[in-house]
């Protein structure tokens, strides 16, 4: 099998003893003997997996990855003593904490504060600055800089570094330790993710990797988001979560949509 390296694996294996870094070489072997993931998976004596990633264990040292599309093995990530395994991706299905279903802080219909409805602050139809028909800064309409068609350089169709067709560590088909943000609908069900452009644009694609719209930075701490067409649909609710992005999506009606995390 051919294989792939993310750059954080390959930082991370930088900073290896030369000893664990044997122990990575040793692996390598492993998968490139290997005719397909089936006969890599009997090959190896001390083979785990978990969901979609693959684990290779060398005593101590264990390889973390998954199998593109293509066949080959894409390297996540290497778990070794003193390291910090960087492949659990906040997951709102697995930890109830985020989980709106079972924390009420998070969700509006039990925390008036992240509820436009009750909230004129984070409300468009009382509060013009968020609104992008009152504040052209952040209508791509009018701000060619966060348009798409007018700024090559956030539009994935020309700069390949933000399109995760083409770029394999934003593919969540590629990349199964990507951590998000995630789209999720009412009922969790993942709906998209997120690519950050720059510091106020995030490029929004589906599960597929298809482009769908742009989120641009309103001055709450939120987006307000477009379709690919430039039509304001949704705006994005923060939630304050320790740093964490965790967003709640209402459309333009305010009617709660979905959460991103």
């Amino acid at each position: 099998m051919k294989y792939l390296a993310t750059p954080a694996f390959s930082q991370k294996l930088s900073t290896l003893s030369s000893s664990d870094q044997q122990k990575v070489s040793q692996l390598l072997s492993t998968i490139t003997l290997a005719k397909d993931s089936v006969s890599l998976v009997k090959s190896s004596e001390h083979f785990f997996s978990l969901d979609k990633l693959i684990m290779l264990r060398q005593i101590d040292v264990m390889i973390v990855g998954s199998v593109a599309e293509n066949g080959d093995f894409l390297l996540l990530d290497i778990v070794a003593p003193g390291s910090v395994a960087s492949y659990a991706p906040r997951d709102p299905r697995r930890d109830n904490r985020l989980n709106p279903n079972f924390n009420g802080q998070i969700n509006p219909n039990f925390n008036g504060q992240i509820n436009p409805n009750f909230n004129g602050q984070i409300n468009p139809n009382f509060n013009g600055q968020i609104n992008p028909n009152f504040n052209g800064q952040i209508n791509p309409n009018f701000n060619g800089q966060i348009n798409p068609n007018f700024n090559s350089q956030i539009n994935p169709k020309w700069n390949t570094s933000l399109n995760p067709k083409w770029n394999s560590s934003l593919n969540p088909k590629w990349n199964a330790t990507l951590s998000g943000p995630f789209i999720y609908s009412l009922n969790l069900e993942r709906r998209g993710f997120v690519v950050r452009a720059n510091e106020n644009v995030l490029l929004l694609f589906d599960m597929d990797s298809e482009f769908l719209g742009i989120a641009v930075q309103n001055n709450q701490a939120g987006y307000v988001v477009f379709d690919d067409k430039n039509q304001w649909i949704a705006h994005w609710v923060h939630v304050d979560d320790g740093g964490h992005p965790l967003y709640l999506s209402f459309d333009t009606t305010n009617k709660w949509t979905g959460i991103i995390i």
